[in-house]
């Protein structure tokens, strides 16, 4: 299957060398960690490189991170959908046999009626919430270690340089969180009747009898299944009412447990509603919201809170530092290939050697 050109491509935005989002949850992921886009399909080990760093144990410690609050956005969706059906089916059939002789007379009838209902109703409600409250971002790249600017300096430094540390680091976060809340009910009734009627009336000479025999068979069912799902990633959590199990879900057995299943139902769908009052207070717990610079170690609280929807990830190869010390690296390359070049017919006439 063909990629869509006109849909963003991760491996394409890697091999392009463009800064790159990826959607996360509440695992932890330090700043500055690295990141090797080469390996993003190898599933037993992964892309990130969390054990060696290019950058100097020292002015990582200095290092500080900044709140940026620009660009938020909010989405907020509310659905609500029903369906009744209903049938009826109605069905009357009548039979009858006459014998006939000088001194008998007999009449054989019989009576069939079937009566059919089904009804069916079901509701749906959901409720959803999105929101991006900005970013926080290293306020400057730290400076490289001595030893990563030394495999820099040889003349294969990027490859050994991406085989060490990766060709990614993770530069910031995206801050925001999503909530949603689906409640969906579904009842159905069923009744079904047949009634069957024989009547044998028999007439012997001037004396009749008749003798009827009626059955009657009914049958009703009825069911109500009430379920529940929501998630929120400022929380952490993703609930699923009746609870699903390998043989399927739980079905509620009692009153209670149906009114316990509405309880968190309601609980859930009002914590969609104020998921952006959440998120301010959130954040302003964790001094994300001031523009004031933070200590590198503040990550960590970061990352717990539930507040970070994507990592923010750009290339070694876009550092100052990093094209620096290439571009020391690959001068006297490009001297030497430059040199053969040069005429003197080309240049100025000032600079020409000139004879007496």
């Amino acid at each position: 299957m063909k990629n869509d050109p006109t849909l963003p491509n991760l491996q394409a935005q890697t091999e392009a060398g463009a800064a790159i989002a990826l959607p996360w949850s509440r695992e932890e992921r330090p700043l500055l960690t690295g990141f090797d886009s080469s390996k993003m399909g190898d599933y037993s080990k992964g892309p990130w490189i969390a054990t060696t760093s290019p950058f100097s144990a020292q002015s990582i410690v200095t290092a500080t991170i900044i709140p940026d609050a620009s660009g938020g956005v909010g989405v907020y969706r509310e659905g609500f959908s029903t369906r009744m059906e209903s049938s009826n089916e109605h069905l009357s059939a009548s039979l009858g046999i006459t014998v006939g002789y000088p001194f008998l007379n007999a009449n054989v009838t019989g009576e069939y009626d079937s009566n059919v209902n089904e009804t069916k109703n079901a509701f749906q409600s959901s409720r959803n919430a999105s929101f991006r409250m900005g970013r926080v971002v290293l306020d400057r790249p730290p400076d490289f270690s001595l030893e990563a600017s030394t495999i820099l300096s040889q003349p294969d430094g990027d490859s050994r340089f991406r085989e060490q540390y990766g060709d990614y680091y993770i530069y910031g976060y995206e801050l925001g969180a999503d909530a949603g809340a689906c409640i969906s009910a579904e009842s159905s009734t069923y009744s079904s009747t047949e009634n069957l009627k024989i009547t044998v009336t028999v007439k012997v000479l001037f004396v009749s009898s008749s003798v009827s025999h009626t059955e009657t068979f009914e049958e009703h069912r009825s069911s109500a299944t009430f379920t529940f799902s929501g998630f929120s990633t400022l929380h952490g959590e993703v609930q699923s009412y009746p609870e699903v199990s390998p043989v399927g879900p739980a079905i509620p057995t009692s009153v209670a447990d149906l009114i316990d299943l509405q309880k968190k139902a309601t609980e859930h769908v009002a914590r969609v509603a104020r998921l952006d009052h959440e998120l301010q207070e959130r954040m302003i717990s964790l001094g994300l919201t001031g523009g004031a610079k933070l200590p590198l170690s503040s990550y960590e609280e970061v990352c717990r809170s539930g507040l970070v929807v994507q990592l923010l990830l750009a290339p070694f190869a876009n550092l100052f530092e990093y094209q620096t010390i290439c571009a020391k690296r690959d001068l006297p390359a490009i001297g030497a290939m430059a040199a053969p070049l040069v005429d003197a017919r080309t240049l100025p006439l000032s600079n020409r050697i000139r004879r007496s």
